[in-house]
């Protein structure tokens, strides 16, 4: 197991890295995953209009916008995102206080597509805009959460509201504020002026997180598998 301390000051700087790769693609014309342009009277005026069935997608383990899905494996997940598994060694080596310097000078922002830390309880792969996850006991590591930054359900990030979901989807199985501990796969997270709707399909919880009313995550996970602490 590694040093949590450790692990959790690799996951930050892993993230800012691939936050500062975003932000160069954009400043290339790259594309988020999002398209939205709240100027836009067209988009506005339909932001209201939902027809994804998200019981079809949430009940076969999907998240519609992405390719890995409940029930795959780590090793999918890494095949999927090219994980280098030597930059991953690489990296495990670097003292904390050199670990900041050499990710920049000797492996560079594009080499990081995914990112693996490990927990207690579970282990995170994380990609520029998706987490997954896997429980550390057993060896199927097979992927029993996954959290999406993007576009998720025919939802738009930083666009559709709470009551959005709340009218597409009915009364939610919980609406409540969030707690600190339903953040945990935040950059250091402050519960403060975030909200969860929750829904139930079958054995498949799904999780729309909100910060000051607009989305900014959803989730889906496993309820028979995915450790009780963080469901």
């Amino acid at each position: 197991m590694r040093n949590i301390k450790g692990c959790e000051l690799m996951r930050k700087l892993s993230i800012l890295l691939l936050a500062a790769a975003l932000l160069f693609l954009v400043a290339c014309g790259g594309e988020f995953s999002s398209q939205y342009d709240p100027n836009d009277p067209f988009l506005n005026a339909g932001r209201l209009e939902h027809d994804v069935d998200v019981g079809y997608y949430a009940r076969q383990g999907r998240i519609d916008t992405l390719t890995i899905k409940i029930g795959d494996t780590a090793d999918d997940v890494k095949k999927y995102y090219n994980f280098d598994a030597e930059l991953e060694s690489a990296l495990e080596e670097l003292d904390d206080d050199e670990l900041d310097d050499e990710l920049h000078e000797d492996f560079g922002e594009d080499n990081f597509t995914i990112a693996e830390f490990e927990f207690d309880d579970f282990v995170e792969l994380r990609s520029e805009s998706v987490a997954y996850y896997y429980m550390s006991a057993g060896s199927a590591q097979r992927i029993v959460s996954i959290v999406n930054f993007g576009d998720s359900y025919g939802f738009i990030m930083h666009v559709n509201t709470i009551e959005d979901v709340r009218e597409a989807l009915g009364e939610a199985y919980e609406d409540r504020p969030a707690e600190e501990s339903d953040l945990f796969f935040m950059f250091s997270p402050q519960a403060d002026d975030h909200h969860i709707l929750s829904y139930i399909y079958d054995n498949m919880r799904v999780k729309f997180f909100f910060n000051e009313d607009l989305l900014v995550a959803v989730s889906l996970s496993d309820i028979d598998e995915w450790s009780p602490i963080v469901n």
